[in-house]
Order: structure tokens, then C-alpha cells, then sequence
């Protein structure tokens, strides 16, 4: 197993709720095969939230890593009810 830390920014067209960065950090801490590894931020201004998680992969492969990462980010946001799409997904294999 390789462990990779995965930072995604989603966007919304809609303006997004106060409680949003809540929401987004009880979903991502909710979601099988992630572990939430910091609190969700949000700019309201911006229409944006921020979340980053850690998830094992069977393979060495990063592309794998993005393809699970992108799933859960996404699953996340639908999980916290928020209508937003991704427009930044970093993919970092840990160090450890």
C-alpha cells in the first residue's frame, strides 16, 4: 500500500452556505477510504472550498491515487450537499 495526501478546491455557482467548511470536514471524516487530515476552508467571496485527505492505494500508481482521490473529493462534496465541481486536485505520495 502507498499512502498519497489528496488537496482538492471545488467551485460553486451558486453562492455557498456559512456552514460549508463544516459540512465539507463531517463528509470527508465520514467517507470510507479517506482520513481527514485537516479542517475544510472555505471563501465565501470566492465561491470555493478546500478540503485535504490521505488515502492508501493497492499500487504504486499516482494516476490511480487521482482517480480515487477525484471520486472521494467528489462523493465528499455530494455527501455535504454541496453543488460545486472540482477545479484543483493536488496528489502528493507521502514520505512515510
Amino acid at each position: 500500500m502507498t499512502t498519497y495526501r489528496i488537496r482538492f478546491r471545488a467551485l460553486s455557482i451558486e453562492p455557498l452556505p456559512v456552514d460549508v467548511a463544516g459540512r465539507l470536514t463531517q463528509a470527508v471524516s465520514d467517507t470510507p477510504s479517506a482520513e481527514s487530515i485537516e479542517v475544510a476552508v472555505s471563501d465565501l467571496a470566492a465561491n470555493t472550498v478546500e478540503s485535504t485527505f490521505v488515502i492508501d492505494v493497492a499500487t504504486d500508481k499516482m494516476v490511480d491515487a487521482a482517480r480515487d482521490g477525484s471520486r472521494l473529493a467528489q462523493e465528499s462534496l455530494w455527501t455535504a450537499g454541496i453543488d460545486a465541481k472540482l477545479v484543483e486536485l493536488n496528489v502528493l505520495r507521502s514520505s512515510g
